[in-house]
């Protein structure tokens, strides 16, 4: 039986009965279950260093950018404006990010400062030995598939 007939053709009360069924085959348990075992590995891997796996994330799209406003960020990454203003502050109060309003008196506009691109540079080696600890042990066969997987569903 396919995953689709196992969902769409059984009555509710079946699979109340089935369960385990219901929690093995869905996406959102088992992506989610993946995203945390992928997201314990950064963490782990920027631990100790001058910032953390979210806020490299947005460095990394400050610098590539060059002058991105908050909701351009948050789209970006996928996270939500307000989450991405926080996560800026910090990295502000830090001396990693410099911000200009922009034209939008409403808005802000964010740069990297030279300690920020030192930050990037430190946050690029832990983040390729994040993706190597997950290469080895997804394989590079198999992640290629799996990105090929991932960009191909709607964001």
């Amino acid at each position: 039986m396919s995953t689709s007939e196992l969902v769409q053709e059984r009555p509710v009360d079946e699979l109340l009965e089935e369960l385990e069924a219901v929690t093995t085959i869905c996406p959102a348990s088992r992506i989610g279950k993946v995203y945390k075992a992928i997201s314990r590995i950064f963490e782990e891997e920027f631990r100790g260093g001058k910032v953390t796996n979210a806020q490299f994330q947005i460095l990394v799209h400050i610098k590539m950018l060059e002058g991105p406003g908050c909701s351009e960020l948050a789209n970006l990454i996928g996270s939500d404006p307000s989450t991405v203003s926080r996560i800026v502050d910090t990295l502000e109060q830090k001396g990693y990010v410099t911000s200009k309003q922009g034209k939008d008196k409403r808005t802000q506009r964010y740069s990297l400062s030279r300690k920020g691109v030192t930050a990037v540079k430190e946050g690029i080696r832990n983040w390729q030995n994040a993706y190597s600890r997950i290469i080895e042990q997804v394989g590079e066969k198999r992640w290629t598939q799996m990105q090929k997987l991932l960009v191909s569903f709607p964001q």
